[in-house]
């Protein structure tokens, strides 16, 4: 076998999605999408109940008018951001575009320039975020190797959000979505594999350490 090199292409300067691989004397290239795509939810459907329970309950705000440059970090692989939250943070997918009967794609949230992978797909992402509404607060602390109590953090979180429990039951049913009690113990195995998911500054620091095809 020849020798493995990857090349990134940017999607925010090149259109399409397609990841192959291409050989050429003797050395295989792997091409690679890095960079931003956001999926805006039309706004008729964004004022939809679901979406609204979904931002006013757990700080999950679906992208309706957003643009690339709204986000200035870089991602690799691509990373197809769906909505924000309060905190000036992103969510999305990655590696691609998915939907709710998806699982192809894992989801990770970016804040600032820090980025990490939080679950395996969205269907995954909802279950815990909707029973699970600290998972930030659990991330961070996870992250940090600090003590945490779930139980607290999730009383504490639902005394500051009364309709939450009425919402999750809403939300639960209209999207077929159940409660897994792994959700937290997922989420930290997904924060212990982040190798897959790099989050940058900007391009310009992300071509320090790769390759870009020009």
């Amino acid at each position: 076998m020849g020798k493995r090199q990857r090349v990134l292409i940017d999607i925010e300067k090149q259109a399409g999605s397609l990841i192959q691989e291409i050989p050429a004397k003797g050395v295989r290239i792997e091409t690679v999408m890095a960079g931003k795509t956001v999926m805006n939810t039309p706004l008729l459907e964004r004022n939809t109940p679901i979406y609204q329970m979904l931002d006013h309950s757990f700080d999950i705000s679906f992208c309706t008018d957003s643009v690339i440059g709204d986000f200035l970090f870089y991602p690799i692989p691509e990373f197809a951001i769906f909505a924000v939250d309060s905190e000036g943070g992103c969510m999305g997918t990655i590696g691609g575009c998915g939907g709710l009967e998806d699982d192809r794609y894992a989801v990770g949230y970016v804040s600032g320039a820090k980025g990490y992978k939080v679950a395996g797909s969205i269907k995954d992402f909802l279950e815990m975020a909707i029973y699970y509404p600290c998972w930030r607060e659990v991330a961070r602390c996870i992250r940090q190797n600090l003590p945490y109590s779930i139980t607290n953090l999730l009383e504490a979180y639902e005394e500051s959000h009364p309709q939450t429990e009425q919402d999750r039951k809403q939300l639960s049913k209209q999207l077929s979505l159940s409660h897994n009690p792994r959700s937290m113990d997922l989420l930290a195995v997904c924060l212990k594999k982040q190798d897959d998911f790099l989050v940058y500054a900007s391009r310009q620091e992300a071509e320090d350490t790769n390759l870009f095809r020009s």
